[in-house]
């Protein structure tokens, strides 16, 4: 809930947005689950926007087996994408797969230590200097005060 609240604060999401959630699937209906919201942007969503909202235990499904280009291609047909709970690791997994399978410039933004992996792993790192100390800082290509 925090996360989407913020996506709405930082206006990535709005009232009109439509919420795809894959929160908590069991490892078995995921791909499952995956295919049938894919088929559902490409039709019944077709001229709306879309924002999908994932969780740390699906996104590590999702990130160590056979569901990766699914998940991809639902990513990209959605206006956002919202990971909440996840690891300092499937952060830097999230933008590696974006970087190897499309030809966007990855942008990556934290402001502590478990976003150093993934201000790493993109194509440009910002880091905030905030309450959580310098280390986002210190691994990213450019820095900000808030």
């Amino acid at each position: 809930e925090t996360a989407v609240n913020i996506g709405y604060s930082s206006k990535l999401i709005d009232e009109d947005t439509q919420l795809i959630y894959l929160i908590d699937e069991r490892p078995e209906k995921l791909k499952e689950t995956i295919k049938l919201n894919v088929y559902q942007i490409n039709n019944r969503f077709k001229n709306s926007q879309v924002a999908l909202v994932i969780d740390g235990k699906a996104l590590n499904y999702i990130l160590s087996f056979e569901c990766k280009k699914e998940f991809l291609e639902l990513a990209i047909a959605c206006k956002t994408v919202v990971c909440c709970r996840a690891t300092p690791r499937n952060k830097a997994q999230i933008v590696d797969l974006i970087k190897k399978h499309t030809k966007s410039i990855t942008l990556a933004i934290g402001d502590g230590a478990n976003d150093v992996s993934m201000i790493q792993a993109a194509h440009v790192g910002v880091g905030i200097y905030g309450k959580e100390g310098t280390q986002a800082l210190s691994a990213s290509d450019y820095a900000i005060g808030k």
